[in-house]
């Protein structure tokens, strides 16, 4: 009974959220190469934080539940579209040169189909975005949840120039025919693989098996949390090109991400 009574607190919470502007975006920086040979940021997971009153920061593996069981997870996905836009657009107009910057998306937002791709068609254009700066994350268990229809919605999506990817890739389904069907551009692996590279073999293998997979399709592969140096090397000998993780940064707020931007154009200058 605790357990749900927690769970309703937190649902009657959330609900006021948005509204009460509790929740801000944190930026995930994605790079290219090894830090100190000539890595690059390429561009960054944009992340909601709840910084609650009384609870501090809730993190989504705790609100983010709670938001799809009760139905507020659309609005929560509304606000992060349009205000990561918002942002990527004063970036785009200060440092010139363009990221691109990837949103999760949840099932219940991309069974909406049409009203979604018009809603991402409206933000794009409001924000004067060019659809190859947005990616969308989708995981495994949101794209097998309605294929069908989320195949329709993410063909429309691409005709929009905007990128798909898969998260948490490798997580669950064994039937890979889905791939073939989807128009996507990237794997992300989960991070359940990486934890042991190198004292597991197995993993290694599978990480090697879904960037030869993926190579042969003409995607991309990306990796989150990447913790080391020695991590970073066997991806890359693995066939994984983007990476993001805690050996370049945390998850940094605006300010602190648009202090990383600043630096890198200050480097690229001199």
């Amino acid at each position: 009974a605790t357990l749900a009574a927690e769970r309703l607190a937190l649902e009657s919470d959330l609900r006021g959220a948005l509204s009460r502007g509790e929740f801000v975006l944190n930026y995930h920086p994605v790079l290219r190469g090894v830090p100190g040979h000539g890595a690059r940021i390429v561009g960054a997971e944009v992340l909601a934080r709840w910084h609650h009153p009384v609870r501090g920061v809730v993190m989504p593996d705790d609100f983010v539940p709670v938001a799809e069981q009760s139905g507020l997870i659309r609005a929560l996905g509304e606000w992060t579209l349009e205000r990561s836009l918002a942002q990527a657009a004063a970036w785009q107009r200060r440092f010139g040169e363009p990221l691109w910057f990837a949103v999760n998306v949840s099932s219940s937002e991309l069974i909406q189909g049409d009203a979604y791709v018009a809603r991402l068609r409206a933000a794009l254009k409001a924000n004067r975005i060019d659809g190859r700066w947005l990616e969308l994350e989708v995981t495994e268990r949101v794209l097998m949840s309605h294929l069908p229809e989320t195949i329709e919605t993410l063909r429309q999506v691409a005709a929009l120039g905007v990128r798909v990817a898969i998260d948490d890739f490798g997580t669950g389904y064994s039937s890979l025919a889905y791939l073939r069907r989807l128009p996507i551009d990237k794997l992300k692996i989960d991070r359940s693989f990486l934890k042991e590279l190198d004292t597991h073999p197995a993993d290694a293998k599978i990480v090697q098996t879904i960037a030869a997979m993926a190579h042969g399709l003409g995607l991309l592969v990306a990796a989150e949390g990447v913790e080391n140096a020695a991590q970073l090397e066997r991806l890359r000998s693995l066939g994984c090109e983007e990476w993001q993780g805690h050996y370049f940064s945390e998850p940094l707020d605006a300010a602190a991400f648009e202090q990383l931007l600043t630096t890198r154009a200050a480097a690229a200058a001199s």
